[in-house]
């Protein structure tokens, strides 16, 4: 069997395994479509990281609840997943 492409990713970034627990809370009835949870985690996400981004002025265009998100305040100290660079 063939090792799925982003374990083998995460493997090789030395990225721990998720747990199977923090999969199926974002996850439906499969592991591509994320349910409205993983959904909201995802679009949050996305938001924090484009407002750390210098000159994007499009808060007034977020929802009430973009505009609660936070900008992004750099890499995370408990992320899984390696810093882009």
């Amino acid at each position: 069997m063939k090792t799925p492409w982003l374990l083998r990713i995460r493997r090789k970034a030395g990225a721990s395994p998720l747990a199977p627990t923090s999969i199926r809370a974002q996850f439906g009835l499969d592991a591509l479509h994320t349910n409205p949870a993983g959904a909201e985690a995802n679009a949050a996400d996305v938001v924090s990281g484009l407002r750390a981004l210098p000159g994007m002025k499009f808060r007034a265009k977020l929802s009430r609840a973009g505009r609660q998100i936070e900008a992004d305040a750099g890499a995370s100290k408990t992320s899984v997943c390696p810093a882009l660079k």
